[in-house]
């Protein structure tokens, strides 16, 4: 009865170690980031990250909406962390987007639907893509924008941006208000004054976690021996998790739980010959990291066992 009751307590331990979430594997859902940047002649690039850490995201799908805007440039790559989409699109003038206004004076003003946004990449990308962040980057003054901004500066090409981003909480609308740097000349933001790689002003991010305003990066190749192993450890814990919750249900139950059974004796000695096998039956089922199935001789095992252990007493 020792013996039934350190298996019964060893099944309970093993099932509970089986069973804990392995939080370092967990992946995100998918995410989108969208990023303004405007120039004070009003050339505009928005960009739109889609970044899947289920890397079930196919090329063929990264495309973007092109509307009335004059050029388009898109990235997408499988790395071992994600498959990223990176479409970016490019107007010489800002107000063919039609979350743009811009007054002869200088004067902006921006209002992006956010929540709109993400239910049409929605239906274009993922169901359960969710907003990360939206930015705007203008070669200006912010005078006012919705709550829940942080605020900086930086600089592309020689010109000074006001960045203005909302991360992780994303208003449903978002409104900008300011003033472009004086001296900006509409006619010349395709040409002279255009430019000279606006990919570049919000190229592909380094990384998953990395923000899409990051360096770009080469991809690298994912491991695919490591892939493989946490399959199979991950198949293998699945089938002891169920093989030792069955067995701790049928043979470890409380007294007060189990019926009446006249062969009660017999579970401490059968535990001591099923316990194994549902073990090595359970190591059979994972056919990564072998390469084969293990097939235990149940029959011949079975056969062995000595009368007294199969007669009840």
């Amino acid at each position: 009865m020792r013996l039934f009751r350190a298996l019964c307590a060893t099944l309970g331990a093993l099932l509970i170690v089986s069973t804990l979430p392995s939080g370092a594997y967990a992946a995100d859902g998918p995410t989108l980031s969208e990023t303004f940047v405007l120039t004070k002649d009003g050339q505009l690039v928005d960009t739109l990250t889609i970044i899947d850490p289920s890397r079930t995201m196919s090329e063929s799908a990264c495309q973007p909406y092109a509307g009335k805007s004059s050029d388009q440039h898109v990235e997408f790559v499988t790395r071992d962390d994600a498959t990223v989409c990176h479409m970016q699109l490019m107007y010489t003038n800002a107000e063919n987007e039609s979350e743009f206004s811009i007054e002869d004076s200088g004067e902006f003003v921006m209002t992006a639907h956010a929540e709109r946004t993400l239910t049409e990449s929605r239906k274009l990308f993922h169901p359960d893509l969710t907003l990360k962040s939206l930015s705007l980057s203008v070669e200006g003054e912010v005078q006012s924008s919705t709550a829940g901004a942080s605020t900086s500066a930086a600089t592309y090409e020689g010109r000074t941006f006001s960045v203005t981003s909302w991360t992780d909480t994303v208003p449903q609308m978002i409104t900008v208000k300011g003033s472009l740097t004086p001296g900006g000349d509409p006619s010349a933001a395709a040409t002279t004054n255009a430019l000279k790689d606006p990919w570049g002003v919000t190229p592909m991010p380094a990384s998953a976690s990395a923000s899409p305003n990051a360096a770009p990066t080469a991809p690298h190749p994912s491991p695919p021996i490591l892939r493989s192993l946490f399959s199979s450890v991950s198949s293998l814990a699945s089938s002891f998790s169920s093989s030792a919750s069955w067995l701790s249900s049928t043979l470890c139950a409380p007294s007060a739980a189990r019926k009446p059974n006249p062969e009660r004796r017999l579970q401490p000695r059968l535990l001591m010959y099923v316990a194994p096998l549902l073990i090595v039956g359970a190591r059979a089922r994972s056919t990564t990291l072998l390469r084969h199935r293990l097939r235990p001789p149940l029959r011949p095992l079975l056969l062995r066992l000595p009368p007294s252990v199969l007669r009840p007493r």
